[in-house]
């Protein structure tokens, strides 16, 4: 068989293996070396693909349709510099637990390391950030490594998926190929039938889930009987209604308030006493009331006046993460940790009801929320055009819209809506705050509208320089109509 023809079968096989581990949408960017790659993705049934010219750009767009669909999405780029291009976004999928499939084409290994042109160590630009590097051979040197390509796939999922690991994640699959690289019409055909003759008998096998090494012990339960408050940071799970519900099941039991991020999925829900204003509340923190224990879920929010308060805190302080067990506490605060999902925790609260003590402390945090929110109102209601009233007049009106998607753009965005905007309507607030920067977040936005279709309507709220730094997040637009 042709080298090219080889080299369209191996591409089938890999795309195959991706399709078994849930990937359904692709982001293809042009390329020679990466044409097999591309050819078969279009073979593959079931993988929606996306064409953009920007490999930065194209990464980005990766992480909001992982966001917006909670499962894999692969990118795909050429050789050379392009994989340099995917390590802004390589790098916020790794701190924000997204599982990112990064396939880049490379020149042979008999080509490295001599001078041969658009040739780059590249297997090693992104080593920092991914949870695996496969380096696959040469196709037709040796068989397909199903299991090792499996491996990676288990990993970037997560530690529910792969003991080894300790949250989802992005992995970096690097394939080498000889030419010639692409097939004509009479070797595209032989490939197609020989490829579907192979179907007729194998079926798409899934990722197995490889167990952790050993058994970790539960952690001790806090004492729900006593006051606290929960610490709602930006939600990084993949089921929000369950996440929802089992906060519902906690805050019936301990009548703890929540101090909810505004990407935490929780505000505007009127059957939890949410506490949205914190961040304004805690500009004289010995105004509010002391809780005994603080429950702190994910990663904190980015109110300086909630850390500080955090850190000088007398409580004792606990903290769950929805499968990622790194650690996530800068303030060196946490008495223990668990990374096993509110779920797990919520299964072992036991029966009871919230003691008066607490009850008086969700009231005191509530009473002193609805003061402040009164004093917003008359302050932004006549208020010119600013930031702040643009944080506090876009929740209103999208209280009068059909569910919507909103992404919140890092920098000054975010931290306004965390001080001024307050949520009737729960509404899918979103945001990436794995590295917070502002280098994608046009094509953020584009990704999240994809994955909601036109069933549900996107909207960013960004500043003008994050919009401008993605200015080639424009070049998604076609494909949004």
């Amino acid at each position: 068989m042709e080298q090219a023809a080889v080299n369209l079968l191996w591409s089938l096989q890999l795309w195959q293996v991706l399709r078994g581990t849930g990937v359904a949408h692709g982001v293809i960017c042009p390329g020679s070396r990466s044409g097999p790659l591309a050819v078969a993705a279009t073979l593959t049934p079931g993988i929606i693909r996306h064409t953009g010219i920007d490999e930065r750009s194209a990464a980005f767009l990766g992480l909001g349709l992982i966001r917006g669909t909670g499962s894999p999405v692969a990118v795909l780029t050429t050789s050379g510099s392009a994989v340099a291009h995917l390590l802004p976004a390589c790098s916020e999928a790794d701190l924000g637990g997204l599982p990112l499939i990064l396939l880049t084409a490379d020149r042979p290994p008999h080509l490295k390391h001599c001078g041969a042109n658009q040739t780059a160590p590249q297997e090693n630009f992104l080593l920092a950030c991914v949870r695996r590097m496969v380096q696959l051979p040469l196709p037709g040197t040796t068989a397909f490594p199903m299991e090792q390509v499996q491996e990676a796939l288990a990993a970037a999922h997560g530690p529910h998926r792969h003991g080894g690991v300790q949250a989802p994640g992005p992995i970096h699959v690097n394939q080498p190929f000889a030419e010639p690289l692409h097939t004509n019409k009479a070797q595209l055909q032989a490939v197609q039938r020989q490829w579907l003759a192979r179907q007729v008998d194998s079926a798409v096998t899934p990722v197995p889930t490889i167990p952790p090494p050993s058994a970790a012990c539960a952690p001790p339960l806090p004492d729900w009987n006593q006051p606290g408050l929960i610490v709602a940071g930006p939600y990084r799970g993949h089921d929000l209604a369950a996440y929802r519900q089992h906060v519902r099941q906690l805050v019936g039991r301990t009548g703890w308030p929540v101090l909810a991020d505004p990407c935490s999925g929780l505000r505007g829900l009127a059957d939890l006493p949410v506490v949205s204003g914190y961040d304004l509340l805690l500009t004289n923190p010995r105004t509010v009331p002391t809780p005994g224990r603080i429950l702190r879920l994910g990663p904190c929010s980015p109110s300086r006046r909630l850390l500080a308060w955090l850190e000088t805190a007398a409580a004792v302080q606990v903290q769950v993460c929805e499968q990622d067990q790194r650690l996530w506490d800068p303030l060196g605060r946490i008495r223990w940790r668990s990374g096993d999902g509110l779920a797990a925790l919520v299964a072992r609260l036991g029966p009871g009801q919230p003691s008066a003590a607490a009850i008086a402390l969700q009231q005191g945090w509530q009473s002193r929320q609805h003061r402040l929110q009164q004093w917003l109102d008359h302050q932004l209601r006549t208020s010119p055009v600013t930031e702040p009233w643009l944080a506090w007049a876009i929740p209103r009106w999208l209280d009068q819209q059909p569910p919507t998607t909103v992404l919140l753009a890092n920098s000054s965005p975010v931290r306004d809506w965390e001080s001024f905007a307050r949520h009737r309507v729960p509404h899918h607030l979103t945001c990436f705050r794995g590295v917070s920067g502002i280098d994608g977040t046009l094509s953020l936005a584009a990704g999240l509208a994809m994955a909601s279709g036109a069933a549900q309507r996107t909207v960013l709220v960004s500043g003008d320089l994050a919009l401008l730094h993605d200015s080639n997040g424009w070049l998604w637009r076609r494909q949004l109509q």
